[in-house]
């Protein structure tokens, strides 16, 4: 073995790594992470690539399986399935000086001349690793799917999506022991694992511009195989696949501020978003859930609008149905009229429209371009584009993926912002392109008509799941008695959703009548909504907290604190709870004292306000909530 791993040791001592080997697996490079706490050995094993981790000197991910598929002269290559030997090409350093890693350069040489090498791309990071394909391709070839597997029998329990069926990555989370996940059923990504040694993953993909989107299936015991919507898809040469990344975290903070999807994306075109002051976070008011496709009359909306003056917010959202009432309404027949006069009464408020149109009717580029330029000089703030699901067989289909970037494009030219519904997950597009504000793919508020489909461990799960990946669409707050009944959470639950639910622009499920009624019986509740940020500066997973259960989250922005608290524990009577917040769980308060304001369960949907106009870190603070309820505390320094 020492023989014929001679030359590669001798390249890998000159960059300052080690080679390991042994009669089964052969050719093996380690490459390490900046702490070194972190080691991906690369390997072939009856001449198959494969990989496994290590982290602090314990194994992580078991021996599992890597390799890309292409279509050429009409057979199919799996390169990675017949390798020669593995080498590294180039080794660097990657990231700002938070987020150090390093990255390699391996080609991958095949056994047969004929067959092209395969080369691939690690970034090994403190807090977990990441890796994609390179094809050295010839012209237009095919790509074919992947042979990469992830190997988690070192799991102890995971929680996913459970409805596979579902075209919109809209499936409701849930946990599961390793043991009890069918090998038939198709998962969309993101998958949370906490390992047995009680460290936690979290798997997806990043900066998925040029592939179908990834899934993945249990194959045996706890190998899970990729899994993809298209058969295949075409790629050009020195086609980059999408990273395949873990985050490895030994704490839920670490596990929620890891955000790989950012640190993986491509940076925006310098050419595109040359201007980008059109871009703006914000809060909306939205009326579908109120009240449906009525909520667009210009009459009604002009009352959202107010509403929406009074909060304090950005923006207000006119959805499905402007394009069918709209003519009726307007003597020229034409629906753009009454956005322009509704457009020059929100300006007047500076308030922002956003307008919904379905994808389909920008599918023509033209068409498109047309629409988009008729909204810029109607002053239109930005675009809620739905139904990639219905149009493309599945939203994260190869046709669906570049859509999604031909709509961005676009709509930046045209100084539009992007709402995207009936979507996939996020992958890093926001980054790439910032004018992408927030997008579905999650079972949100929407679902409220289907009893249990939002219960409290669904939407606890969320915050280790899908909102690792980005802003998410869930349109929180909903006050309506048998809404809340039916999801079985309450008003304040709803309160702190919307602070750990993070949206660029938040988009909110309420009505004017209630803000009219919370104005006159509950108005520090106007209070919270008019100051609650949607961007954080610092975020922190409080101790207590567990995946699927009670979640206590504290944020930061500026010098303001809240701590957003959730029941999502299941199979629980209900009571009433208490919490203790102890001076070691609250020891980021560092201000002499604070104006503290506490939200709390007075019924299912009713929210009790207490005030305490000075408090001092370290003393007595206790809190109730109802079982499946939610607690919200804000924190102002005392000037």
């Amino acid at each position: 073995m020492k023989t014929l791993l001679r030359a590669t040791a001798l390249c890998l001592s000159a960059l300052g790594l080690s080679t390991y080997g042994s009669p089964a697996f052969a050719n093996t490079l380690e490459l390490h992470s900046v702490d070194g706490d972190t080691t991906l050995e690369l390997f072939t094993k009856n001449t198959q690539l494969q990989y496994r981790v290590n982290a602090n000197g314990q194994q992580l991910l078991p021996a599992a399986r890597l390799g890309y598929t292409v279509e050429a002269n009409d057979a199919l290559i799996n390169q990675g399935d017949s390798v020669d030997k593995i080498s590294i090409e180039r080794q660097s350093d990657c990231g700002s000086v938070e987020l150090l890693c390093r990255q390699y350069d391996i080609r991958v040489k095949a056994r047969k001349p004929s067959l092209n090498d395969l080369k691939m791309q690690f970034r090994l990071y403190n807090d977990g690793f990441a890796f994609r394909y390179i094809s050295q391709l010839e012209g237009q070839q095919s790509i074919a799917g992947e042979l990469t597997e992830f190997n988690l029998n070192s799991a102890s329990q995971l929680w996913f999506q459970s409805d596979d069926a579902i075209a919109s990555h809209e499936g409701q989370y849930a946990q599961y022991p390793l043991s009890q996940v069918s090998s038939d059923q198709a998962i969309r990504l993101p998958v949370g694992a906490k390992l047995k040694n009680g460290l936690y993953l979290s798997i997806s993909e990043a900066n998925l511009l040029h592939d179908s989107g990834l899934r993945l299936q249990k194959i045996k015991a706890g190998r899970f195989q990729s899994n993809f919507y298209d058969a295949s898809w075409p790629a050009f040469a020195q086609h980059h696949s999408a990273w395949r990344y873990v985050v490895i975290s030994k704490s839920l903070t670490g596990l929620l501020t890891a955000n790989m999807v950012e640190r993986l994306a491509d940076k925006p075109d310098s050419s595109i978003f040359a201007d980008r002051d059109f871009i703006k976070v914000g809060k909306s008011v939205w009326h579908w859930l109120p009240e449906g496709p009525f909520g667009v009359l210009p009459k009604r909306q002009k009352e959202y609008i107010d509403i929406a003056a009074e909060l304090g917010f950005q923006y207000s959202l006119i959805d499905a149905g402007w394009q069918e009432r709209y003519p009726d309404l307007a003597s020229n027949k034409d629906p753009y009229s009454v956005i322009a006069d509704l457009s020059h009464y929100a300006e007047g408020k500076r308030i922002g429209l956003w307008i919904w149109y379905p994808v389909e009717e920008l599918g023509d580029p033209i068409n498109r371009r047309i629409i988009f330029s008729k909204l810029q000089k109607l002053g239109i703030a930005g675009i809620k584009v739905d139904f990639f699901d219905k149009q493309y067989g599945d939203a994260e289909s190869y046709a669906a993926i570049l859509s999604y970037q031909s709509v961005l494009k676009d709509a930046a030219e045209f100084q539009l912002m992007v709402n995207f519904h009936g979507a996939s997950k996020p992958t890093g597009m926001a980054y790439t392109f910032p004018n992408e504000m927030t997008r579905e793919g999650v079972r949100g508020q929407e679902f409220e008509y289907i009893r249990e489909a939002l219960n409290p461990q669904h939407n606890s799960l969320l915050v280790f799941s899908r909102y690792l990946l980005g802003s998410g669409d869930f349109t929180p707050i909903r006050f309506n008695a048998t809404k809340l009944g039916a999801s079985g959470n309450t008003a304040s639950h709803q309160l702190a959703l919307a602070g750990l639910l993070e949206s660029r622009v938040q988009n909110f499920s309420f009505s004017p009548e209630d803000i009219y009624r919370l104005q006159s019986s509950q108005p520090s509740l106007i209070d919270y909504l008019r100051e609650l940020p949607v961007v954080w500066d610092e975020v922190k997973v409080l101790a207590g907290s567990e995946v699927a259960g009670m979640l206590k989250v504290a944020k930061r922005r500026g010098s303001d604190w809240y701590v957003f608290v959730i029941d999502g524990r299941a199979n629980i009577e209900q009571s009433v709870n208490a919490i203790d917040f102890t001076p070691e769980s609250l020891d980021f308060l560092t201000a002499n004292g604070y104006q503290l304001d506490v939200w709390s369960d007075k019924n299912s949907v009713d929210v009790a306000h207490t005030e305490y106009p000075k408090f001092i870190p370290g003393q007595k603070l206790e809190a109730t909530f109802f079982s499946h309820g939610g607690l919200v505390l804000r924190f102002k320094p005392i000037r």
